[in-house]
């Protein structure tokens, strides 16, 4: 008979009455996390065989009593838990606090400063403590704290510690810095050079006028100018259509060209463009003769 070890060896008549006990029962029973619903277990032994056959990439949290199928999920467990410690400088969580002191041995080291009494100080903020700190030497140009004077002597001679902006009294120490400043600052600056050197004192320079540019053309026979308009005459083409291979001439399938009228010489304007008279060709085709069929047909 199946038997719950949990509830002191309860036994049941069958396995369909054990699950039900386990679903309802207010007894802590082992768990697993992962399973949804999650499913409960008659035994720690039970839980373990089933952790084994269906979650072997699993990642358990023994403190907490969970499981979890990826180990991006144990870390946000462990980062947003109340019962795991947290490290303050970068938020990872972790299992507990040993783990959590070794992470800052090994990521987060501290050094003593010994000209503020040995005061611990993350390796990666000791430049902004000296830039902070009254007890360490500054550079009047730049603003850089140092950790003694012959730490700054040496930036002092050093002619590559400071980039100096020629159009103002920036100082940078470093030359990524003087190149953003001089295109985010100095932007309009040779803009407001390049309008200067074209307006002076509200007059346009010579050499900058727009010139006017115009097209040369052939003037026309004064016969072409002074001919009176002609009304356009027709003409047939009697060539065959359809080439000389084909012997079909119908009257229905003959072009008809018109000749086009004289026209005037196109007069030029400067930036405008021209003015021109637009040629139409006309083309006229015959009128079809309609079949004239008589009202009352002779009777025979």
């Amino acid at each position: 008979m199946p038997t719950c070890i949990v509830c002191n060896s309860r036994k049941f008549r069958n396995k369909e009455a054990l699950h039900q006990h386990l679903n309802t029962s207010g007894a802590d029973h082992p768990s697993c996390t992962i399973c949804f619903p999650h499913r409960r277990f008659i035994s720690e032994q039970a839980k373990e065989e089933h952790d084994a056959a269906r979650h072997p990439q699993s990642y358990p949290c023994v403190q907490c009593d969970r499981t979890f199928r990826e180990q991006f999920a144990l870390e946000d467990h462990y980062r947003g838990s109340k019962a795991h410690p947290n490290c303050v400088k970068c938020g990872h969580g972790f299992i507990d606090i040993q783990a959590r002191d070794e992470h800052h041995r090994d990521q987060h080291p501290q050094v003593a400063c010994g000209t503020c009494h040995g005061v611990l100080v993350y390796q990666s903020d000791l430049q902004a403590h000296f830039n902070a700190s009254p007890a360490h030497p500054k550079c009047t140009l730049c603003k850089t704290g140092f950790i003694d004077a012959a730490a700054l002597q040496r930036h002092a001679v050093d002619p590559e510690a400071h980039f100096f902006c020629k159009k103002c009294d920036s100082v940078f120490t470093t030359h990524l810095e003087s190149t953003t400043h001089e295109k985010e600052a100095h932007a309009l600056d040779e803009i407001n050079r390049q309008v200067a050197a074209i307006y002076l004192d509200g007059v346009v320079v010579d050499d900058m006028e727009p010139e006017e540019h115009t097209i040369q053309r052939a003037t026309p026979p004064a016969t072409a100018i002074n001919a009176p308009l002609q009304a356009p005459s027709a003409t047939v083409s009697t060539q065959p259509r359809f080439g000389a291979n084909n012997q079909r001439n119908d009257s229905r399938h003959t072009q008809v060209q018109q000749n086009n009228r004289p026209i005037t010489p196109r007069a030029e304007t400067p930036m405008l463009g021209f003015r021109t008279l637009t040629n139409r060709v006309h083309r006229r085709l015959p009128i079809p003769a309609l079949l004239q069929l008589p009202l009352f047909p002779e009777s025979s």
